[in-house]
């Protein structure tokens, strides 16, 4: 502690590096951190920062941290800090001044998540001094929408990743209730659900998704909800109601947790024989099968729902394989996502396989100065998968990094992507994380004790680790081995063994 505010120091090798101690993203204790090469990656989440310079290179999260020079004096460390550097945990990038803006068409960003928050931000961050616009459909700023699952008090003011001023001051103009129909390339336009036209220079489809619609009797009854905006969150009475989760998706798992302790009874129902056995494993899915039992939850596994039942047009029952019948007042449903391409399909930009958008290694699609960055997108990921097909990963982390990536880009930077995918949830206070890329999750190795809550498994390609789950607090191997698999070490099967 530098005069009570936390500080990490870390000597490599005689020269003592000094920064703020607490990870803006989630508040983590820095000192817990994995530091490699002058970089510190967040215990909890892997957001990854320079130590010489505070700023953040890897994602989750926005802003940077102070970073403090140090002298040593009689075999001790003294931090040099002006008093105003204490003053703030962490702390915003430097952006060009909006002065001198070049008069020619914007960078016009479509969507208004991470991708796009973070693609604005660079490119100001980069020296870009043209005009940016975020065209969003929302009718808020754009808000961190991971915490819909994960926060029972979630509002635009605690959501919104920034305020009205932050925009203002760095010339972003942000477009709310602004839905785009229609992508005109030639004349380098596009076209609202409104009629109003927009001119751009260059064009970032950051277009996300929408939750996939149940497709059964009686998905229109009332009492059947999705959760993907705010007023989603805002608006889920869940209070003393018998709820039933349909799909054990992040979605439907998180939403169960988050909202049982309201709830009179929560019920999940997976289609598989346990959750999240295709994305973190079956040991994994095993523990939280017995996580849930443990908070008064239940998950209906191999089961499916066959229809809805309802009274005065409001649902009462899910009907499953077998006609078995669920009392249920409130039906939560998350079975996937569909990218939000379809204004794009009479368009020249290819769209590829279930709707996604393929790009090269630069986040280009097929048509010049037409991007594409986030969810929506399938992109080369060799180092991972092997070769070089496209691949679509819905992560909040890797959104925020195709968002720098594609800032710097666009920005006039000769980069390409470079990062591990990570993800993770939080399930009754219970943390799970996943580092790496793995389609076939069949050969793995596992570490430490199921019947404790922690553990860790490894998977592996070719006898070769290509990814890291964890599950529990205690002894997570996922951000070391996103630090390596950053730097592309190999670790194998025998080491792991060892």
């Amino acid at each position: 502690m530098v005069k009570e505010k936390p500080v990490v120091v870390v000597n490599d090798n005689g020269k003592f590096l000094a920064m703020g101690g607490r990870c803006p993203h989630f508040d983590a204790p820095m000192w817990w951190g994995h530091y490699a090469n002058g970089k510190i990656r967040c215990p909890y989440h892997g957001a990854c920062f320079d130590m010489n310079t505070g700023d953040i290179e890897d994602y989750p999260g926005l802003d940077c941290l102070p970073s403090f020079k140090t002298k040593i004096e009689n075999n001790e460390v003294f931090i040099v800090a002006h008093k105003d550097q204490l003053q703030s945990t962490s702390r915003i990038k430097l952006m060009c001044p909006p002065q001198a803006m070049v008069q020619r068409p914007p960078i016009v960003i479509v969507g208004g998540g991470p991708s796009a928050q973070v693609c604005s931000e660079v490119l100001r961050q980069e020296g870009y001094r043209g005009g940016i616009v975020i065209l969003s459909a929302e009718k808020y700023l754009p808000y961190d929408r991971v915490l819909l699952t994960k926060k029972l008090d979630a509002t635009p003011e605690a959501l919104c990743y920034r305020d009205e001023a932050f925009f203002k001051k760095h010339h972003i103009d942000v477009r709310l209730n602004s839905r785009v129909k229609k992508v005109n390339a030639e004349e380098k336009k596009v076209t609202l659900v409104n009629g109003n036209q927009v001119e751009y220079s260059k064009l970032v489809l950051a277009v996300g998704g929408q939750p996939r619609k149940l497709r059964i009797e009686g998905h229109d009854l009332k009492g059947v909800r999705y959760v993907r905006e705010l007023d989603d969150n805002m608006t889920m009475d869940v209070k003393g109601k018998k709820v039933v989760v349909i799909g054990a998706s992040f979605i439907g798992m998180e939403s169960a947790a988050l909202w049982s302790k309201e709830a009179e009874s929560i019920t999940v129902i997976c289609n598989d024989t346990v959750p999240f056995k295709k994305t973190l494993g079956e040991p994994v899915g095993k523990a939280i099968i017995k996580l849930f039992a443990d908070n008064n939850a239940k998950i209906e596994t191999n089961a499916s729902v066959k229809a809805l039942q309802g009274s005065n047009g409001r649902v009462t029952h899910v009907v499953l394989d077998g006609n078995r019948l669920l009392e249920a007042d409130l039906v939560i449903a998350g079975i996937g996502m569909i990218p939000n391409t379809e204004f794009l399909y009479d368009s020249c930009i290819t769209i590829g396989n279930g709707g996604f958008i393929p790009v090269d290694e630069h986040f280009k699609t097929n048509v010049v100065d037409v991007y594409a960055i986030g969810d929506a997108c399938s992109f080369p990921l060799p180092y991972f998968a092997g070769h070089s097909k496209p691949v679509n990963i819905q992560h909040y982390q890797m959104a925020e990094q195709h968002g720098r990536t594609a800032g710097k880009i666009l920005a006039g930077k000769d980069v390409k992507l470079h990062s591990t995918p990570f993800f993770w949830t939080l399930l009754f206070d219970n943390p799970i994380r996943f580092a790496g890329y793995s389609p076939d999750l069949s050969d793995y190795i596992l570490k430490g004790d199921e019947k404790s809550g922690s553990f860790n498994l490894y998977y592996f390609r070719e006898n070769k680790v290509v990814a890291v789950a964890s599950y529990g607090r205690e002894n997570s191997q996922t951000i070391p081995f996103m630090e390596l698999f950053h730097q592309k070490r190999s670790i194998t099967r025998a080491q792991v063994e060892q």
